[in-house]
């Protein structure tokens, strides 16, 4: 029971850390909060990596307390509401927003529903570059993703952002 306990509790306590630091650097010019939860989800990945096979439970519970940090930093995209860890609600907005347009020539419908196929199309690009690279790279597959967080807070670094967003 534990091994399923665990990464529910990693979640939980994720989310609270997420809410933590948007409070606390919510008005920061230097730093943009969501920068800092990137950096901390980097970090996690890069000590998953190296961390032995014998502990697949902690393992598991780092990458829960991660998708945790995703789930409630990242949840819109222009002012629609995105999954960032998972794509069956993103289908139905997709699905949703393209029958509108279908329905009343909505062009923005239409735009909101290529946003959420786009997103549904790199996720589903991201799992398969992880599944190829689970089986060449092993254990250390996650660096990858690490390695494209980074990337982002660096990205991030260079765009300004509302510090109230």
């Amino acid at each position: 029971a534990k091994d399923y306990l665990v990464p529910v509790f990693a979640f939980f306590v994720g989310i609270i850390i997420a809410e933590m630091i948007k409070s606390r650097f919510r008005e920061n010019t230097a730093l943009h909060w969501r920068q800092i939860v990137v950096l901390i989800e980097f970090a996690v990945l890069v000590a998953a990596a190296f961390m032995p096979q014998s502990c697949n439970t902690a393992v598991n519970a780092l990458i829960s307390f991660v998708c945790s940090l995703q789930v409630e930093s990242f949840r819109k995209v222009k002012g629609n509401p995105f999954a960032t860890t998972m794509c069956t609600g993103n289908l139905r907005s997709a699905t949703e927003h393209l029958y509108n347009y279908h329905k009343n020539r909505d062009r923005a419908a239409l735009e909101n529903s290529g946003r959420y196929f786009l997103v549904i199309a790199l996720f589903t690009a991201g799992a398969g570059a992880g599944a190829l690279a689970s089986k060449l790279f092993h254990l250390r597959a996650v660096l990858f993703a690490a390695a494209l967080l980074l990337t982002a807070a660096i990205i991030m670094a260079k765009t300004p952002a509302s510090p109230r967003a």
